[in-house]
C-alpha cells in the first residue's frame, strides 16, 4: 500500500514516470499503426538505433514511456501540436549516452531514425 501512496505523490507533484519498459511501442488507429522501436545500431559508433514510423495515428501529447534493449534505456516523450498532424518524439537516453537527433518528426507515413551514442565518443 505504501508504494501506491508514494507513486500517487510523485505523480501529484509533476513527475512523469514511464509506464513500462519495452523494445517497441505502437499506436493503433483507423488508418494503421504508428510505432517506435529500439534496435541494433545502424550507424558507426552507435550502440543502438531508434526507428519511428508515423502513420496517420495520433496519441496523447505528453505520453512518456521507456524503450529498453540490452540494459540501455531511452525515455521517449510524445508531443503533438495544434493544427499539425505529426507526432514529435523527444528521446532522452540514460546517463552516459546521447541521441542524434534528439527529436524525431518524420511526417505522416514516413520513417525517421535516431542513433544512440556513448558520451565522449572520439575524445
Amino acid at each position: 500500500m505504501i508504494r501506491i501512496y508514494i507513486l500517487a505523490g510523485l505523480i501529484g507533484i509533476g513527475f512523469s514516470l514511464p509506464a513500462f519498459a519495452q523494445e517497441r511501442h505502437e499506436w493503433v488507429g483507423g488508418s494503421g499503426t504508428s510505432w517506435v522501436e529500439i534496435g541494433p545500431p545502424e550507424a558507426p559508433g552507435a550502440v543502438a538505433s531508434i526507428t519511428f514510423y508515423d502513420d496517420y495515428v495520433h496519441t496523447i501529447s505528453g505520453e512518456t514511456f521507456a524503450l529498453v534493449q540490452d540494459g540501455l534505456t531511452v525515455t521517449v516523450r510524445v508531443k503533438l501540436f495544434p493544427g499539425d498532424p505529426g507526432e514529435e518524439l523527444h528521446l532522452t537516453p540514460q546517463e552516459g549516452y546521447f541521441a542524434w537527433p534528439e527529436v524525431l518528426k518524420p511526417g505522416e507515413w514516413e520513417t525517421g531514425v535516431a542513433h544512440i551514442y556513448p558520451i565522449g565518443l572520439g575524445s
